[in-house]
């Protein structure tokens, strides 16, 4: 005798509603035998996904369409969560981070220097093009990475600190007050004895008086932006 379909619904829910019951009054009863029976329960449902891999194929696929926007939440979630997790983690070992770092470039000089040949050959016409764009970020890039090797103790100046300071004094050389949209940035205590690539150590100054000044003391007395200024 077949069984109705609607009679055979009713029963099934009516045996996962007693199930599930017998789970929440007996949880402890419930985790010692799957502790004893484990190798028993995952020979049997690796035993069942293969005898129906395709119903659990497209119950996955059912399940992960029914669960996009939770499942995109929770990839930003754990990218950001991983985020902020290296981010303290480089802080904490940041000496042993860029000793490695260090070691690994020294032993690996050639082949860094290959793999770059290569693809500043390959993406030619990319990076002309970039640098015609991005002249200031190309230039704050290059103080910023200058600042570095010289062991600045603190390098944080920002693309929006420098207009800032730029604009702070009128786009003016601080020294010899000539207007210029070409100003570049000079370290009041120079990098070479000390000084910090940050925002009150820097203002501007044109190429001539920068050059003049080289790692002396200011050529006429400064008083540099003592603001916070923050990015874009």
């Amino acid at each position: 005798m077949v069984e109705d379909p609607l009679a055979r619904e009713k029963r099934l829910a009516k045996n996962r509603a007693a199930q599930q019951r017998y789970r929440q009054r007996h949880p402890e009863r419930i985790k010692a035998y799957k502790q004893k029976n484990r190798d028993s329960i995952r020979e049997k449902d690796r035993l069942y996904r293969l005898d129906n891999l395709t119903k659990e194929r497209q119950r996955s696929q059912r399940y992960y369409q029914a669960h996009l926007e939770e499942r995109r939440i929770y990839r930003q979630t754990r990218r950001a969560i991983m985020h902020v997790y290296n981010m303290i983690y480089h802080t904490q070992n940041r000496e042993r981070n860029n000793k490695y770092s260090r070691q690994y470039y020294h032993e690996h000089q050639e082949t860094l220097r290959e793999y770059a040949r290569i693809y500043d050959s390959l993406h030619k016409d990319e990076k002309r093009a970039y640098l015609r764009a991005h002249p200031e970020l190309v230039k704050l890039h290059n103080q910023t990475r200058r600042a570095r090797r010289k062991g600045a103790p603190i390098n944080d100046l920002t693309i929006a600190q420098w207009r800032a300071i730029k604009a702070h004094y009128g786009h003016q050389c601080v020294y010899c007050g000539i207007h210029s949209q070409r100003l570049t940035q000079d370290h009041i205590v120079p990098l070479s004895k000390g000084g910090s690539h940050t925002v009150w150590n820097v203002v501007p100054a044109c190429q001539s008086c920068n050059s003049r000044k080289h790692d002396g003391p200011p050529l006429c007395p400064v008083q540099p932006l003592l603001l916070a200024v923050g990015d874009d």
